[in-house]
């Protein structure tokens, strides 16, 4: 499927390629695969009932029907009257992104927006849960056209190559997502020969470098850099290997993985950092149009009128940007 592909699009644009591989990727004249997603039950354990069995479908046009309790009989089940024509479809996808992003239960990632890391845990690896994650962006990237906002650089790099040492290369200190581990690095980068002697003894420093395996025995002025940075790229990527690696398998399940590979461009129009997701309104205000085809009234005007409003207002907030995630 990628071979018919690969010599023929080299001259073209990250986004063109892209779209030439959704279409040789997507079943349009096949059956479609029937999503149904209950609002009333955790959205976690609904994105793994749906993800979790479903790789040899996700090729297949996805159908979204939201749905919710109604009444005390968990199988009475009330169907929101909406036809999925794109809405329905662009909401689960939103919805999903964000959980996996924002869960707490179980916590899947972690660290601040635009350098966020998988979890170290051998439970949710165990459990496939990172691999039906993977699954679950892919399907979002082909199906949706969304892009993913959050990861940290080193975590994008390792999905794109499969290559540890690369993406240890890519590392930064915002990437350390613990906020003690990270204070000490900066004490230890930061310390001058006195307080070197201070951290020398310091118990919690002493378990760091053990535990992050550092080639030191002994923390010194002149190796003080060299243990910061073995310690940062254990914290960010080394010791987080497993639920990478399974992470990015299961974003390999429609063949993605093997077009980063061979179009290292294609990452560009997937995965975005936190600045490439912010849009001025005067910008949007100027994308934002009617359509022409909706009949014009009273009504209509002032809708979109609220419309404008409301995105003005959104975007005085805080820094006076809107973020967007699709």
């Amino acid at each position: 499927m990628l071979g018919g592909i690969i010599f023929f699009v080299s001259g073209l644009t990250g986004e063109r390629i892209l779209e030439i591989y959704r279409q040789s990727v997507v079943k349009v004249s096949g059956p479609t695969y029937p999503i149904t997603f209950n609002r009333s039950k955790n959205k976690m354990k609904e994105l793994v009932r749906i993800y979790k069995m479903a790789a040899s479908k996700l090729d297949r046009p996805p159908v979204v029907y939201f749905v919710s309790e109604g009444g005390n009989d968990e199988d009475d089940l009330i169907e929101e009257d909406a036809a999925d024509v794109g809405g329905p479809l662009r909401e689960f996808f939103y919805i999903a992104i964000e959980t996996l992003m924002s869960c707490t239960n179980p916590h899947m990632f972690e660290g601040d927006y635009g350098h966020k890391v998988p979890v170290h845990s051998q439970q949710l690896v165990l459990q496939g849960l990172f691999k039906m994650a993977g699954q679950a962006l892919a399907h979002a990237i082909l199906h949706g056209k969304f892009y993913i906002v959050g990861l940290a650089r080193p975590v994008v790099v390792f999905l794109e190559t499969g290559c540890m040492e690369t993406a240890c290369s890519s590392v930064t200190m915002e990437d350390v997502p613990d906020l003690e581990v990270k204070k000490m690095l900066r004490d230890i980068m930061d310390a001058d020969d006195e307080h070197v002697m201070k951290l020398q003894a310091d118990d919690a420093v002493i378990n760091l470098m053990i535990q992050c395996g550092v080639s030191a025995s002994l923390l010194s002025k002149n190796n003080a850099t060299e243990v910061a940075y073995e310690c940062m790229i254990y914290q960010v990527v080394q010791k987080r290997f497993a639920e990478l690696k399974q992470l990015r398998d299961g974003l390999n399940v429609l063949g993605l993985v093997q077009l980063l590979e061979n179009h290292p461009k294609v990452s560009q129009e997937i995965f975005h950092s936190p600045d490439e997701a912010i849009v001025q309104f005067d910008v949007l205000k100027c994308r934002v149009k009617r359509d022409p085809c909706s009949p014009m009234g009273t009504y209509t005007d002032q809708a979109f009128q609220f419309l404008l409003q409301y995105l003005e207002e959104t975007c005085q907030r805080e820094s006076g940007m809107l973020r967007m995630v699709c």
